[in-house]
């Protein structure tokens, strides 16, 4: 199948999105959203959240925040234009963008985006969803790779010309099935996947530091280990989280590739 590659302009959008949460999404919107930097563009970010968290970690300047109301799967199932209003607005974010846009989006909330896709057609902020890649986020585990599994099967039949990949977060304490294993071929088949992408568990301890102080990633593999040192950390454990954090970012940030344009050797890779 032929991979479909960003050409970093305006009406593109890279959706993530899984239908369950704690298996990586926000730290895969700023990945990406660090990767579109690399190109020197800057790009509009969106998070469609009950409890918004990358407007923090990004800045205002880059996020728009579309806070929703707690609603369960059951009720959205029921109903699903109780957030038609929100994805008008998403909508019109995407419209008026002067680059690439790039969008969190919630748990449970794929379904119910697809439901309006479905609804509004090529009218619709994605059009024939050529310009959009949406991102499906496993941990890896049976459960959440089930659920990945739904949202790509609703993506693929709202918007059936979007590229489509499954991403298996490796960070996952859970983690259990590889990208070549049957059950992750037979999704690749049957959604016609553009591929599958790895995303390295980091074993550095101040990861969690980093998501709990709501640090850039990009910010805090430029830090020294003194830096670390200071947050309480002993001197071994320090370097060593240097490494590591530094090896991450860039293993991150090249797993991205397939969708990019190769970055210029002058351009920094974060």
């Amino acid at each position: 199948m032929t991979r479909g590659v960003m050409s970093l302009k305006a009406g593109e959008v890279v959706l993530i999105g899984s239908d369950r949460g704690g298996v990586g999404k926000t730290m895969t919107a700023e990945l990406v959203a660090t990767r579109i930097e690399c190109h020197g563009i800057v790009p509009v970010v969106v998070e469609v959240e009950a409890e918004p968290r990358l407007r923090e970690v990004l800045g205002e300047k880059m996020v728009r925040s579309l806070r929703i109301a707690s609603h369960g799967p059951e009720e959205l199932e029921r109903d699903p234009s109780l957030l038609y209003e929100v994805w008008e607005e998403l909508g019109d974010i995407i419209l008026d963008a002067a680059a690439p846009v790039v969008v969190d989006l919630g748990a449970n909330l794929t379904k119910a985006l697809a439901a309006y896709l479905l609804e509004v057609g090529t009218e619709g902020p994605f059009g024939s969803g050529d310009k959009l890649w949406f991102l499906g986020i496993t941990g890896g585990d049976r459960f959440s790779l089930s659920s990945v599994n739904h949202g790509l099967s609703y993506m693929q039949q709202a918007v059936p010309a979007s590229h489509r990949w499954l991403v298996i977060n490796e960070q996952n304490p859970r983690f259990q099935i590889g990208s070549e294993s049957e059950p992750v071929q037979a999704m690749v088949r049957s959604h016609r996947l553009e591929g599958v992408m790895r995303l390295q568990g980091c074993t550095a301890p101040v990861l969690q530091t980093v998501v709990d102080d709501s640090q850039r990633l990009a910010d805090a593999a430029l830090q020294e280990a003194a830096f670390w040192s200071a947050k309480g950390y002993g001197q071994s454990e320090s370097r060593r989280a240097v490494r590591r954090l530094r090896a991450f970012l860039a293993e991150a940030t090249a797993m991205l590739d397939p969708i990019f344009p190769p970055l210029k050797s002058a351009e920094p890779a974060a």
